[in-house]
């Protein structure tokens, strides 16, 4: 199967099989209209790639009423993209992105919720922080 023909989540699903490197810390910002109800101990799979970043600036493209920042706190295996590779950022159809820092997360990876801020914390804060441990599979 040829990258050029497949769409922009196929080809993150395609890039994400190919593990480059294992980062701690990586983070991953989301917003959403309602708010997730996440507890200690539960456990994240991923449904599909997923993009986060590694110390770089990541720009959420959906302003919802409920930001959350997710952070993995142990090494998690990851793809990390290659912005100077103008076909790649072509086929996912990044624009003016050279800045940011992006690896992606492939499907089926777990995580397990290790501290969830409270909604004391989101009216100091302004946002949810989920932290997370990358959960090795056997």
């Amino acid at each position: 199967m040829k990258m050029e023909k497949l769409t922009p989540q196929q080809v993150k699903e395609t890039l994400a099989q190919n593990v480059t490197a294992k980062i701690k810390e990586l983070t991953r910002g989301i917003e959403v209209d309602y708010t997730l109800d996440y507890e200690v101990g539960d456990i994240i799979t991923v449904e599909s790639a997923e993009s986060w970043s590694n110390d770089g600036l990541f720009t959420v493209e959906n302003i919802k009423e409920y930001p959350y920042s997710f952070i993995i706190n142990n090494e998690a295996p990851c793809h990390v993209l290659d912005y100077s590779d103008e076909e790649i950022c072509h086929m996912l159809g990044a624009t003016d992105c050279e800045h940011e820092k992006e690896v992606i997360i492939a499907k089926g990876t777990k995580f397990r919720v290790t501290d969830v801020s409270t909604d004391d914390d989101f009216a100091e804060m302004g946002f949810y922080k989920v932290e997370l441990e990358y959960i090795e599979e056997d």
